[in-house]
């Protein structure tokens, strides 16, 4: 159910915006939406800065989400 709710949440992100998904203890993914792209970084709580790790169309959402979720 968290993995619709963060589906859904990216899918109303507007251009410009940012949207944190499968947030938790140690951290979890930083999505920014630019134009139709959608900018993963991994975002760890114990300091240093978020790591790019991979740009997303739309339509690859899910591969977007199924990589985060592979992080816990």
């Amino acid at each position: 159910m968290k993995k619709d709710e963060d589906l859904k949440s990216l899918l109303i992100l507007k251009h410009g915006s940012k949207a944190y998904v499968n947030w938790f203890q140690d951290g979890g993914g930083e999505v920014w939406r630019i134009y139709d792209a959608y900018i993963l970084f991994q975002v760890s709580l114990y300091g240093g800065e978020p790591q790019y790790v991979e740009t997303y169309h739309k339509r690859d959402l899910n591969e977007l989400i199924h990589e985060v979720y592979l992080w816990t």
